[in-house]
């Protein structure tokens, strides 16, 4: 049977119990059935693992549901990475869910290209289930595939988007280079791994369809005003030393460290401040002295309206932070 599997899916779950069922039977209703799927429950103290067991026992699909103590998303995926026996990788968060055609497209796609990375296009519904934003080609160049240097700078600066559900990748990629995600890390640590796997890939494909739907629930770790948010900084500072120990070229790595990462600390401020952070707490922020002198690296690379409007945000936060403070809190 394991020499059947083409792809395995793996589903992190940390208390999904009210939410993880129509994930997973998105899985089970696929159009082909050649993929195994890996659950880990990463310490969940609600119903998850029932739950999990439950909708599995009904398949006859490869299925195996992991157990670890609770140690972040990250952890989990690693070790559903691990057990995975498949080819190719498919990450499917536990609040989100594909279409029935969605496996079968992304494998086609791969196998047809030739390709070590396949994209996809995605939306997001709200909480009752209705769409209210979908991403086209997610910046991705016209063309059904591309050399994975053609699109690498663009993943860089943002300009392709993607999302955890949204790629399908060759598992011997990761193996031979020895890729993980960062353990502990909540935030920025898909930028961190996918940048690193997409870096090491010869060429990318795209399936020109929104496959994955994204489930936005309230509470979740990319909503929450928490100061595990600068993970996302720190996971751009660790691919901007990983870039530079593999050979990326120069302009990437100056993107990177005078563009991508003092924007993001910028970001990170602001939506802390919208969010109903305390003043004092702001201000000891923003006044750091090691996130000032981040900041302070921003060069303004461009003469587009976005670039002059994040040299203005920079220029804003790094002189007159009250001012700062009062214009996320009331444009928000």
């Amino acid at each position: 049977m394991i020499n059947d599997i083409a792809i395995s899916v793996i589903v992190p779950a940390y208390n999904a119990g009210n939410h993880i069922t129509r994930s997973l039977e998105s899985l089970l209703c696929q159009t082909f059935t050649s993929f195994e799927i890996i659950v880990v429950d990463d310490g969940s103290t609600d119903d998850t693992s029932s739950v999990v067991e439950s909708i599995l026992a009904r398949s006859t699909l490869k299925s195996t549901l992991l157990h670890q103590r609770h140690g972040g998303v990250s952890r989990a995926r690693n070790f559903g990475l691990e057990k995975a026996v498949g080819r190719y990788i498919y990450f499917l968060d536990s609040d989100d869910y594909i279409d029935k055609s969605s496996l079968e497209k992304l494998l086609n796609a791969a196998f047809n290209s030739g390709s070590d990375c396949v994209m996809c296009g995605l939306t997001k519904v709200d909480e009752t289930g209705k769409v209210y934003w979908c991403s086209n080609r997610c910046g991705f160049p016209n063309e059904e595939s591309i050399s994975a240097d053609e699109l690498f700078p663009l993943l860089v600066r943002n300009t392709v988007y993607f999302r955890v559900g949204s790629v399908l990748f060759d598992k011997g990629t990761a193996v031979t280079n020895e890729l993980h995600f960062t353990n502990g890390c909540t935030n920025g640590e898909d930028t961190e791994f996918f940048l690193k796997m997409f870096f090491h890939s010869r060429k990318v494909s795209f399936v020109d369809e929104e496959l994955l739907n994204i489930h936005a629930m309230k509470g979740t770790a990319s909503r929450r005003a928490s100061l595990k948010l600068f993970h996302s900084v720190g996971s751009l500072r660790r691919l901007h030393k990983y870039l530079l120990q593999h050979g990326v070229d120069d302009e990437t790595a100056q993107y990177l460290e005078h563009r991508r990462i003092p924007q993001t600390y910028v970001q990170i401020i602001r939506y802390l401040a919208r969010m109903g952070i305390g003043f004092r707490n702001y201000l000891a922020i923003a006044r750091h002295g090691q996130i000032r002198a981040q900041i302070k690296k921003f060069e303004r690379l461009g003469e587009d309206r976005s670039d002059r409007s994040a040299e203005l945000e920079v220029k804003v936060l790094l002189r007159f932070p009250v001012m700062f403070y009062l214009y996320a809190r009331l444009f928000r």
